[in-house]
């Protein structure tokens, strides 16, 4: 698979949750995850590699 660089997702709904698991799991790398709520638990649901954080940190840590 091409290396498409780190991936952040803003928004820890259902769908930004889902699509973040699916990514690690096909060996893509998330990094980080922001939102008002359920940042904390999409995080580790993700990966013990992904944090929490604020929009402006998700946005700069997705390359």
């Amino acid at each position: 698979m091409a290396d498409i660089g780190d991936i952040a997702i803003i928004g820890p709904g259902k769908v930004g949750t889902a699509i973040g698991v699916l990514a690690a799991r096909v060996g893509l790398r998330v990094t980080a995850v922001a939102g008002r709520k359920n940042a904390d638990t999409a995080a580790a649901a993700i990966g013990p590699d992904v944090r929490a954080c604020t929009p402006p940190e998700a946005a700069a840590a997705g390359k």
